[in-house]
């Protein structure tokens, strides 16, 4: 829906809703009704987790990815905390493999890890260009 005609539905509820003898029970009143809360709740994001309510803004999905760092509720902060703490011992396991000894990590383990990452992935986090 176009800004202008969005605009156009909102000023037509309203004017559906403030007629002083419409029956507020009428399918129309209460369509009305409906698209203004519809309308309303698209402005905002809210956690279901926190109860946290966020201005949408221009990129709704950085504002959650924003919040999901900070609430201590949501369940997927604990996925990127893995995630970054995983990425880190990635990371000082192959610096410490290629400087220190080859010999006390077993192949196989190296080739699983090598297996799931994928040796560009292992590039990318010994260059530190991941998170």
């Amino acid at each position: 829906m176009k800004s202008t005609e969005r605009e156009d539905a909102i000023r037509l509820a309203n004017r559906v809703l403030e007629q002083p003898h419409r029956d507020p029970d009428d399918d129309l009143s209460m369509l009305s009704r409906q698209f203004l809360r519809a309308e309303e709740a698209l402005k905002s994001i809210v956690c279901a987790f926190c109860g946290k309510e966020s201005p949408r803004g221009d990129n709704p999905a950085e504002t959650m990815a924003t919040h999901i760092a900070e609430c201590e509720k949501h369940p997927m902060r604990a996925a990127v905390q893995d995630n970054v703490k995983l990425r880190a011992i990635v990371r000082a396991y192959f610096v410490w493999q290629a400087e220190e000894v080859n010999e006390l990590m077993p192949i196989d383990l190296r080739d699983a890890v090598i297996g799931v990452l994928g040796k560009d992935e292992i590039a990318a986090i010994l260059a530190d260009e991941v998170p």
